[in-house]
């Protein structure tokens, strides 16, 4: 009974230094992520005191361009979007055709496969009588 006690405080105190572990590695994991936040919150407040100060290096015009680019870059893709539905939908379609004529070959075979059963039944029975008479 205490070797078994023992056993499970090993197990448990095994428990304890990998949760430990794993609590040191998220807390240096939050550290980083933390440092990571700061930066990019310092250089986002850098980029926007460039830009409202005018040294952002991106002008009226040249913003103008780009929204015009990207709204003609969007319109495309929504042109292609409606492309690939209208295609999804004609697949689709076909898919169903498919498996209905799938279904349609399958009642077929259910129907005709029992006759041929019965027809290969009677060959091979007959078979050997049909082989002896041959070979003598």
């Amino acid at each position: 009974m205490r070797t078994k006690l023992q056993g499970e405080v090993r197990n448990l105190q095994g428990d304890v230094d990998q949760q430990r572990d794993n609590l040191e590695e998220e807390q240096e994991a939050r550290a980083d992520l933390q440092r990571m936040l700061t930066k990019a919150n310092n250089e986002a407040n850098t980029w926007r005191q460039k830009f409202q100060s005018g040294e952002g290096g991106v002008r009226s015009e040249e913003m103008d361009d780009l929204k015009r680019k990207m709204n003609a870059k969007l319109a495309e893709t929504d042109s292609n979007l409606e492309a690939s539905h209208a295609k999804c939908i004609s697949l689709e379609k076909t898919r169903n055709r498919l498996q209905n004529e799938l279904e349609d070959v399958m009642v077929e075979v259910e129907r005709v496969c029992p006759y041929k059963i019965l027809l290969l039944c009677m060959l091979i029975r007959d078979f050997p009588k049909s082989y002896n008479v041959f070979c003598t």
